[in-house]
């Protein structure tokens, strides 16, 4: 069955006969199932054409970043800045009064009734912010905050630059907000410091680790060429000032201060001198979920816990070249400490520890490590650093619920607004899909084969014929729906005016007989049907207690029940239909009856089976065996032998089964339980139980009935006479 059966008949499974409405029966002639062309977009402006389903953010989902062309690196470094509980606090923070950015900005006095509209890019990335965490879209759009920082959205940034020139563009305008804990955030979580043994310290935001030639490699050993000793020799030796000459020296970094967050980037991108373009090394990085700093900070006094760093991001680039490729963030949730895939506008959750970063990425690492060809930034926690708990900021966990006081009112009020008008988008778009484009009424039904005609030009195209769209209840079949069309009545009336036909078929042909019982009932009754069929299968399994009640069955009954059942109902429905057209089955019956159609009795079974040639001159074995019953009459004998013969020739089929009736293929030519256990066997009582209630007028045999006697008899004088 296809998708848009599945969809006319679903409401079968759960509705009863007498239950049935007008909306049941023009669901099934597919009259109410969803367009799938989603013709319900010519009424809405391009704009609105998103379908609610795929925009409404789910309960417990994060929410993605709108990919405007070629900033997908942007939306990864956002997604891992929004998810920092202390970045996202100063954010919230930030007033725009202390920003000289905002001073000419005509709106700043509305900043208490909540109409104040941000210049500057901080501010900007405060919406963003509260829209990413209380906005009902699965999706937002982060246009303004990058049109705000002047960045050219089809040309793909350096993730390297763009990171270090918005961390500085942060701490700088930050730094000019009266609370510290806004003003220093920056310096606070990403800012380390490192020395040149000869040279003064300097700040870091990232440590910028090379890959160098090797096809695979370690987070270890990338630390390690990092920090170690460069000998300064031939054209790189040190000017010393107090020899004022050159010297041969030694130089190596010293790292003196870690951030409570330690971006690590992996130079991924770097410069081919043969080329003079930037290539990407595919190096294979292992890196482990938890690293230990203690033994790279040369720094007296610090105590090795305190520098115990925990991954929570990690970032990828895919693809080949340097110049393009998309960027993914998999980040993990401080709070629940479950890992997310941002891609854009998709989020994921990812379930276990063991994640993949990648299709490429299917490798064998070792327990509490990854690895990844591709990942250019891992991202590292302190872990004696400030828990999102302790910070006073709404929980980094998905939120639906209204803005919580942490936000500036002018963002509780833009968001509200934001939430209020996508809620009423979501309702009046829905509406629209599940409403017809068109009144039902004002509708015909016309063969699809002859509209096809019609519009091929067919100069010989005949009058309109419906008659092949008819049920057998002289109505609109609702399983040819694949062949018929529906055309307004204005248009019916001229086609109908220039080529006739009839009769036509609108709205109220439509046939609850055949959706009522041909398809509801018979659905039901399959479904009844299988479930049945699956305990008797299971109960046929088990062993059977032989203190408990039983009951004997023939196999070809018991392997042909479901579709007997079947069929007496389509019978049942035939007969009925008869009555219906006021078709006297009976008369009809005694007036066309063949010899096939005679009345199932033993006698005329016999003249059946002989008018089909059965008998044919050839004798069975039971004829043989009263051949030599001598001291028996003639007519005893050809009575036995007919009864003998007709068991012998039993239907085996379910149609014919149905003819002897349900558990009669159990029988003698006697009419008692046949002494031959071949075509029998013993059940469950719970099984005959459930036939039973589909054949009540069945021939009950328990367990304990003695077999024929008459047969025993006969079987014992035939091996007595070989």
């Amino acid at each position: 069955m296809d998708q848009v059966s599945k969809e006319a008949w679903q409401w079968v499974e759960s509705t009863e006969a007498g239950a049935i409405t007008i909306d049941h029966i023009q669901t099934s002639y597919r009259l109410k199932v969803a367009c799938h062309l989603q013709t319900w977009k010519m009424q809405v402006t391009e704009e609105e054409q998103e379908d609610p389903c795929d925009v409404v953010r789910k309960e417990g989902n994060f929410v993605g970043l709108t990919n405007l062309g070629a900033t997908c690196c942007i939306n990864s470094f956002l997604q891992l800045w929004f998810h920092n509980p202390i970045f996202r606090k100063a954010i919230y923070s930030w007033v725009p009064f202390f920003d000289p950015s905002e001073k000419e900005n005509k709106t700043l006095d509305l900043l208490g009734m909540g109409g104040f509209i941000p210049n500057s890019p901080v501010g900007k990335l405060q919406l963003l912010f509260a829209q990413m965490q209380f906005s009902k879209r699965s999706c937002v759009n982060p246009t303004s905050l990058i049109t705000s920082l002047w960045i050219d959205t089809t040309t793909q940034q350096d993730a390297q630059e763009f990171s270090k020139l918005f961390l500085n563009l942060l701490e700088d305008k930050l730094s000019l907000q009266t609370d510290t804990t806004v003003s220093t955030m920056v310096y606070d979580q990403f800012r380390g410091e490192y020395e040149y043994e000869s040279s003064s310290p300097s700040a870091f935001y990232e440590l910028d680790l090379s890959l160098g030639s090797k096809s695979d490699v370690t987070l270890d050993e990338c630390l390690a060429e990092f920090l170690h000793e460069e000998k300064l020799e031939g054209t790189d030796q040190y000017f010393c000032e107090n020899c004022s000459s050159k010297q041969n020296a030694t130089r190596s970094i010293r790292l003196r201060h870690l951030p409570a967050m330690l971006n690590i980037q992996l130079l991924r991108f770097v410069f081919d001198r043969k080329t003079g373009l930037k290539k990407k090394v595919s190096s294979m990085v292992h890196f482990p979920f938890v690293v230990e700093m203690s033994n790279y900070v040369k720094t007296q006094g610090v105590e090795p816990s305190s520098l115990t760093y925990d991954l929570s991001a990690v970032l990828i680039h895919r693809g080949p070249s340097a110049y393009s490729g998309h960027y993914i963030a998999h980040i993990k949730d401080p709070v629940t400490g479950t890992w997310y895939k941002f891609n854009d506008g998709v989020v994921q959750k990812i379930e276990g520890t063991n994640f993949k970063l990648g299709i490429e990425e299917d490798l064998e690492v070792t327990k509490g490590s990854h690895g990844s060809s591709n990942a250019y930034m891992l991202v590292y926690s302190r872990r004696d650093a400030a828990k999102p708990e302790s910070v006073p900021v709404c929980s980094t966990t998905p939120s639906l619920s209204d803005p919580c006081s942490v936000l500036p009112p002018w963002v509780q009020t833009t968001i509200f607004n934001e939430n209020e008008n996508f809620e009423a988008w979501t309702r009046d778009t829905a509406s629209r899909k599940s409403s017809p484009c068109n009144s039902l009424d004002q509708d015909e039904f016309v063969p699809t084969q002859w509209l096809s005609s019609w519009l091929g030009n067919d100069e010989k195209l005949r009058p309109i014929d419906n008659s092949i769209l008819l049920c057998e209840h002289g109505k609109l079949n609702p399983e040819k729906f694949r062949e018929y069309k529906l055309v307004s009545s204005c248009a019916a009336d001229e086609l109908y005016a220039e080529y006739s036909g009839g009769r036509r078929l609108n709205i109220n042909d439509l046939c609850w007989d055949c959706v009522t019982t041909t398809k509801c009932i018979t659905s039901q009754l399959r479904s009844q049907l299988d479930n049945e069929s699956k305990l008797i299968a299971n109960l046929l399994k088990s062993k059977i207690d032989p203190n408990q009640p039983a009951f004997w069955i023939g196999k070809e009954s018991l392997r042909s029940w479901k579709k007997i059942v079947l069929e007496r109902m389509v019978n049942s429905e035939r007969e009925s239909m008869k009555v219906k057209n006021g078709v006297d089955s009976a008369t009809n019956q005694i007036e066309e009856a063949t010899i096939s159609d005679l009345p199932i009795t033993s006698k005329h079974k016999m003249e059946r089976k002989r008018s089909n040639g059965q008998y044919n001159g050839s004798r069975s074995i039971f004829s043989e065996r009263f051949d030599r019953q001598s001291d028996r009459s003639k007519f005893e004998w050809q009575v036995e032998f007919e009864k003998t013969l007709e068991w012998e020739n039993r239907p085996s089929s379910a149609s014919s089964l149905g003819e002897i009736g349900f558990n009669e293929d159990l029988l003698c030519p006697h009419d008692k339980l046949t002494a031959d256990e071949g075509p029998r066997r013993l059940i469950h009582s719970a099984v005959w139980e459930i036939l039973h209630r589909h054949f009540p007028e069945a021939i009950e045999f328990s367990s304990s009935e003695p077999p024929c006697e008459e047969c025993m008899r006969m079987a014992e004088q035939e091996g007595q006479t070989k």
